[in-house]
């Protein structure tokens, strides 16, 4: 702030309300022209400020914090030009009213002073000073917990970038395909087997096994960790197999979008979910819980879901994955375009001859039923 105004913006607007280009000879001719012209003005101006005692700041109330107060102030003494500041403050204001609203309401009533005149204490510019204290320890501590909050969701959020960026920048998708492959047979094999090795249990575990792998597994073994190590071996030998038969850079491509793909969809889905259990979280608490913790508890529940349907929808698109040829995909089209252009040579169905007037949706049925047509034989 320049008392008095600012003589090189005004002859910067002159020059340029001129429809000069700036940085031009004749621009900067201009400029100095008109700094010239209100130079004195602006030096007139500013003398006739000083005179007055330089900028006088009014505040009709107080902010919650003392920085904005501060900053206001700082205006009214700029590069040691004399200015003063002062504050008009009601005991209704909703920083009075919140900390100190009925102690000081309790001083002007003993004061018994008219309403219209004001009142100056410091007593009262310390309690204003102390309720602006109390404000701000409680903002500070609220976003201190939405902080914590944001954390939980931030340390998860590395990991999704971290696997995107294996795909995107360092082109290991294939590495996450074969580690995702061996938990998910592992994870599978013991899951299905977690109880007994009956023949029920094998049998969930060989269509849970054929439906992500894409491979029959029939198997007799002795123990769960036999399954385990006959399973990851399957599947392996399945991911090798997939290999030969696509080829390294159609499997690459085929990895790298199936994972993206599934990262992306499932991140969107679980951010949802982190949105409606943080809106919920604070209700624990009615059980005398801590929300916070409660929160992190289940957070790391719902990511350690996502990261296992991440795996598994990975795996499955991958092993599923079938390629279609160009010239196959496009034959049905050619095969349309060429009836299309030969016209109605071939052999044409019969059609029904219609004799009678066209029955109406609302019109009664032709069979006598007495319900309307739409209702009846036409409600197909």
């Amino acid at each position: 702030i320049k008392l008095g105004g600012d003589a090189e913006g005004l002859a910067r607007s002159a020059a340029k309300q001129k429809g000069l280009v700036e940085g031009t000879d004749e621009w900067e001719q201009a400029r100095l022209e008109a700094f010239e012209r209100v130079g004195a003005e602006v030096a007139e101006e500013q003398r006739r400020v000083l005179d007055a005692g330089g900028l006088y700041i009014i505040g009709t109330e107080r902010h919650d914090s003392r920085r904005i107060d501060n900053q206001l102030r700082g205006r009214s003494g700029r590069q040691g030009d004399p200015g003063l500041s002062r504050f008009f403050i009601s005991v209704d204001d909703e920083l009075m009213r919140r900390f100190a609203g009925d102690r000081i309401g309790s001083i002007m009533e003993t004061l018994r002073q008219p309403d219209e005149i004001p009142i100056s204490h410091k007593l009262i510019s310390r309690s204003v000073e102390r309720a602006q204290s109390q404000v701000e320890s409680q903002n500070f501590e609220i976003r201190k917990n939405v902080l914590k909050y944001d954390e939980v969701l931030n340390t998860q959020r590395e990991v999704i970038y971290n696997w995107r960026a294996d795909i995107l920048l360092r082109g290991r998708a294939s590495d996450l395909v074969r580690q995702w492959s061996e938990d998910v047979a592992e994870d599978v094999a013991r899951t299905a087997t977690e109880d007994s090795l009956d023949d029920e249990a094998m049998v969930e575990f060989s269509r849970e096994f054929q439906m992500l792998f894409d491979v029959e597994l029939t198997s007799d073994p002795d123990s769960t960790e036999e399954l385990v190590e006959e399973a990851v071996a399957v599947a392996s030998k399945a991911y090798e197999g997939r290999r030969e038969e696509l080829g390294d850079e159609i499997l690459a491509a085929i990895e790298r979008r199936s994972v993206l793909m599934v990262i992306d969809n499932k991140w969107r889905e679980h951010l949802a979910e982190m949105d409606y259990l943080r809106a919920g979280i604070n209700l624990r608490a009615m059980g005398n819980r801590d929300p916070l913790v409660e929160y992190q508890n289940e957070a790391y529940d719902y990511f350690s879901e996502l990261m296992d349907s991440v795996a598994r929808d990975s795996v499955r698109y991958v092993y599923h994955a079938r390629v279609v040829q160009a010239a196959e995909a496009q034959e049905p089209a050619q095969r349309q375009l060429v009836a299309a252009a030969a016209g109605d040579v071939g052999p044409r169905r019969a059609q029904p001859v219609r004799t009678g007037e066209k029955i109406g949706r609302n019109d009664p049925c032709y069979c006598g039923s007495g319900k309307k047509f739409k209702k009846c034989h036409g409600a197909n």
